[in-house]
């Protein structure tokens, strides 16, 4: 308890922020022992918190704590799989976070070459916090990188059956499609498709077809 007072009040520092950075990859994210211990429920959350307030005060540290997050979700780790999406859910708040800090197309490419892996209820969480936390006006490019992830058969599968989700993202589709941001997007047609895919009722088995 003390030292978390300690680094909290100390992370401010550059060096400190640095340092904490490299702890949390050599160890927190990356000593599979750790995992296994009694502490790891209550240590794993505050080195967590503590990079997002790193992420958020020292913009040049964004890249190592996103090279230490991609490691730490393929990491093969000894917890039960209720345990792990957990883990995992903590994980990919951090690179959500990690988005709104500047780090927006290392954060997307990540989770759309591993979505396809990725427990359905993680995928939801993922874009429908992502999608309800934003707001015009968006780049072409952001819209083109954000189309690739909601085409992915993983991406359909987990939003089109929950209507809560589907209504999330069909709202966001609008709205883009809506503001004409990809009249300069170099992906224009397979952009619109894809929006028009989530902005328009469907049945399920066309979706995911």
């Amino acid at each position: 308890q003390e030292l978390t007072s300690t680094l909290r009040e100390n992370y401010s520092y550059p060096v400190v922020s640095a340092c904490l950075v490299h702890w949390a990859s050599r160890y927190l994210l990356e000593n599979t022992e750790f995992y296994d211990s009694t502490y790891f429920k209550s240590v794993m959350p505050v080195g967590l918190q503590l990079l997002a307030n790193i992420c958020a005060k020292f913009p040049a540290l964004l890249p190592d704590v996103f090279r230490t997050v991609k490691a730490a979700l393929a990491l093969q780790v000894p917890l039960d799989s209720v345990s792990l999406a957990e883990h995992h859910k903590q994980l990919l708040n951090l690179l959500l976070h990690q988005a709104h800090c500047g780090l927006v197309e290392p954060v997307l490419a990540l989770v759309t070459s591993t979505f396809p892996k990725t427990d359905r209820a993680l995928v939801r969480h993922f874009v429908v916090t992502l999608v309800d936390s934003i707001a015009p006006p968006f780049s072409s490019r952001f819209v083109e990188q954000l189309c690739q992830l909601l085409d992915l058969r993983a991406c359909r599968e987990a939003l089109t059956p929950n209507p809560a989700a589907a209504a999330s993202v069909a709202k966001f589709a609008s709205s883009v499609l809506d503001s004409g941001v990809l009249s300069i997007s170099h992906s224009r047609q397979q952009s619109e498709k894809v929006l028009h895919s989530y902005a328009r009722p469907q049945t399920v088995s066309h979706l995911v077809t």
